[in-house]
């Protein structure tokens, strides 16, 4: 497990697993059973993926182990594990509770472990459910307590991999989403670092995979695969699931596609755990239909989003993808087009996604200026645009400058 080698673990704890049941049941023999559950659930989520049923069968098997043998210690990492299938298949209701269930037990028992690990469940469910500011405080909370020497040993229970690397991750991803691309990177560059000195391949490989998403949303495409590269190398390396890296270095590249890979490309997708990610990948993948000048497939993916992911942390994506989507098609679809831009808008500033409301305002006002509304799409994107105090050289702000430079020439 501290290796990585997640294929090896699965297959020696089943062998213990199946050595137990051959022996009389006890005490004794229902306690053992418990560790090995724990140890066997991160293991799972590094092959199978951490929404899946097999991670979900290990920590359901553990409950019932702690039930049965009234064992309130071994019932946080249980929990824990309970948290992220929650998390992972976009059900955030139930992984918040279960989130708010921990951080009580580690704050009854005192623990600094439970509580770091508390604060983990609830800064990734806090924030795929776009709940930024509130996900940002559990972050800043792990960042101030995360210890590796203390804190490290225990990626092998929870997760897999490193609470700090992990922590470090969504401090990026919150940063960027709340309009400080700058501020992003810096994060995603100290994570790197810290799974350099700590050598753990799960996590440097996950860390990689948030780094190329930052260097994405900041419009850097050589420098997002060659994250998204190294991070999926690691993970052939170690027999991980990097599907989700190689679509993206697969995507980012904005390369025209033939059919037969979008088609493999929307299958891949489809195989994914990892809902909210999923989210954000069927949008690249819409535009890679549209670059294709396959906007009807594009609006296809888009309209397979699960209803629920529409209120995760990327939604407001899906509704300007599907505006882009639909001009593409025409100027007949303009006017459905703007209600998906003004969507977007709504969306996004309602959650304090500046990232994405600046990426949307920025659509809307290019149509506005298509059909002459020079002077509100100016108004609406000075608004936004004045706004960010940083960031100045990625490509959004690039983009909305040079249109708001544009929309300001003519109306003057």
């Amino acid at each position: 497990m501290t290796r990585s080698a997640d294929r090896e673990a699965i297959a020696l704890f089943e062998q213990a697993l199946a050595a137990l049941h051959e022996l009389p049941e006890s005490p004794e023999t229902l306690s053992e059973a418990l560790d090995i559950r724990l140890a066997l659930g991160p293991c799972l989520a590094g092959i199978h993926g951490p929404g899946s049923s097999e991670f979900e069968a290990s920590y359901v098997a553990a409950r019932e182990l702690c039930r049965r043998l009234d064992d309130r210690t071994r019932v946080f990492p249980t929990l824990w594990g309970l948290c992220h299938v929650s998390f992972n298949r976009g059900l955030y209701r139930e992984a918040r509770s279960l989130g708010q269930e921990l951080l009580s037990v580690a704050r009854e028992r005192g623990d600094s472990v439970l509580l770091l690990e508390s604060h983990h469940s609830l800064w990734t469910v806090l924030y795929g459910s776009g709940d930024l500011e509130s996900a940002e405080l559990h972050v800043q909370e792990g960042l101030s307590q995360y210890d590796p020497q203390r804190h490290h040993p225990y990626a092998s229970v929870y997760g897999g991999h490193d609470p700090g690397a992990c922590c470090l991750n969504f401090a990026a991803l919150t940063a960027w989403m709340r309009g400080y691309p700058d501020r992003a990177i810096r994060y995603s560059q100290e994570a790197l670092r810290l799974c350099a000195r700590l050598g753990h391949p799960r996590s440097t490989s996950i860390a990689l995979y948030y780094a190329a998403w930052v260097h994405y949303q900041r419009g850097e495409t050589a420098s997002t695969v060659e994250k998204a590269l190294a991070g999926h190398q690691i993970g052939v390396e170690q027999g991980l699931t990097v599907g989700r890296s190689i679509l993206l270095a697969r995507l980012a590249g904005r390369e025209m596609m033939e059919d037969s890979e979008l088609d493999r490309l929307h299958q891949s997708l489809r195989s994914s755990w990892w809902l909210w990610l999923s989210t954000f990948t069927t949008c690249l993948l819409a535009e890679a239909c549209a670059r294709a000048g396959r906007p009807d497939k594009g609006l296809t993916l888009l309209s397979e989003v699960p209803e629920h992911s529409l209120e995760m942390v990327y939604s407001s994506e899906i509704y300007r993808c599907r505006g882009e989507l639909l001009l593409s098609r025409g100027d007949a679809h303009a006017p459905e087009a703007e209600h998906c831009f003004r969507t977007a808008v709504e969306v996004a500033s309602r959650g304090e996604r500046r990232s994405l409301e600046l990426r949307a305002v920025t659509s809307l006002s290019r149509l506005l200026q298509m059909k002459g509304k020079r002077e509100e799409a100016r108004q609406m994107l000075a608004e936004i645009y004045s706004w960010f105090t940083e960031g100045f050289d990625t490509a959004d702000l690039r983009d909305a400058r040079m249109l708001l430079d544009d929309l300001s020439a003519a109306v003057t």
